[in-house]
């Protein structure tokens, strides 16, 4: 019984690392800057991107799958 205990417990911290491991990918990956190249292919002019620019973004990223670079 005690060992099913250690076990349950074991398994919600891991899980609770893997959300919290999960959630500093995604904010890393959010910090980056969009390059220039990406901001003119998808027509977004502006210097501060919204939510309403990442369907433009995912557009490109369609279009041209094996963009590559910095």
């Amino acid at each position: 019984m005690v060992a099913a205990i250690l076990f349950g417990i074991s398994v919600v911290a891991f899980g609770q690392f893997g959300f919290y491991y999960w959630r500093a990918i995604i904010a890393a990956t959010a910090r980056q800057p969009v390059p220039d190249r990406i901001r003119v292919a998808a027509g977004i002019g502006a210097s501060a991107l919204g939510s309403r620019d990442f369907r433009a973004i995912l557009m490109v990223r369609n279009l041209v799958p094996d963009l590559k670079g910095s």
